[in-house]
């Protein structure tokens, strides 16, 4: 066995020494040959395109960043000058629309706190007729029943104080054990 093993290695070597002897006369391998070999080429070339960017990439971050530290200080005022411009501008923006809303909503306010006031005064007028007439049903003075009877009250004691101020002053009394010891 061990001997047609060795015979089937052999004849297989023979096979493939045969086959790539007639590729390589054939003109596909040639053409075969040269295509890969120009594909390694362009991947190589690839490979190195790719590596030589980066490279170039890393240099010239390096020296923006070298710039930018240089810079830095005026950069980073020149961004925060231009932030606070800006924050500026919509913050007035922004209060400019605030007052403008404030004062809508500040007149329609007035006008529904005027309707309020005046359907609240006719309610509390209503409340105080009809309290007015339960008592003068029951026979209580109302607040304008004091008030007149105040009022002529007043003026009856100014009347009495006229009269008294102008009545001729009073004649004194005698008694009649005075008039007796007249006689």
């Amino acid at each position: 066995m061990a001997t047609s093993a060795a015979k089937k290695t052999d004849s297989e070597k023979s096979n493939v020494e045969s086959i790539e002897s007639k590729l390589k006369e054939s003109k596909l391998a040639g053409k075969v040959t040269k295509s890969v070999s120009m594909a390694s080429s362009m991947a190589k070339f690839g490979w190195h395109a790719w590596l030589g960017a980066v490279l170039t990439l890393e240099e010239k971050a390096v020296a923006t960043a070298s710039d930018l530290s240089k810079k830095g200080t005026s950069l980073a005022g020149e961004l925060a000058k231009k932030g606070l411009e800006f924050e500026d501008k919509k913050v007035g923006e922004l209060k400019s629309k605030m007052a403008k809303t404030k004062d809508q909503v500040s007149e329609k306010t007035v006008g529904v706190r005027e309707k309020a006031n005046t359907k609240i005064t006719g309610v509390e007028t209503m409340i105080d007729k009809s309290v007015n007439r339960s008592l003068h049903l029951l026979g209580v003075p109302t607040k304008r029943d004091v008030r007149e009877l105040t009022s002529l009250m007043k003026d009856m004691s100014d009347a009495i104080n006229e009269l008294a101020e102008a009545a001729p002053p009073k004649a004194k009394r005698t008694t009649k054990a005075a008039t007796a010891d007249v006689n």
